[in-house]
């Protein structure tokens, strides 16, 4: 798998940054943490249970459950992006948009 450059990087970090969260797909999710309404926090690490071998559909189950486990007792949850999977998620397409404009 190529590596993207740190330049590269920083643009695509820059705009998500700008970009309000509120519908992440689940493969451009490092991890979570839930802010609950006591000041407790629970964190959900994707990465790791990607690395353990869950498949998107066993991410966002758990992901699902999490939420329904403190379902009224959230105060906000706080989604912590990996900028390099929206980057190769959407740098594709916007390659292509791209190369219609200047042909």
């Amino acid at each position: 798998m190529a590596r993207l450059s740190k330049e590269f990087l920083s643009k695509w970090e820059d705009l998500v940054d700008g970009v309000e969260k509120t519908d992440v797909p689940i493969e451009c999710i490092k991890r979570i943490v839930i802010r609950l309404t006591d000041g407790r926090r629970r964190y959900l690490n994707i990465t790791t249970l990607r690395r353990k071998g869950m498949d998107q559909d066993e991410l966002e189950q758990v992901l699902n459950a999490k939420l329904d486990e403190y379902h009224g007792k959230i105060e906000n949850v706080d989604f912590f992006v990996d900028v390099e999977a929206v980057a190769k998620l959407v740098q594709p397409d916007t390659d292509g948009l791209l190369q219609r404009f200047n042909d």
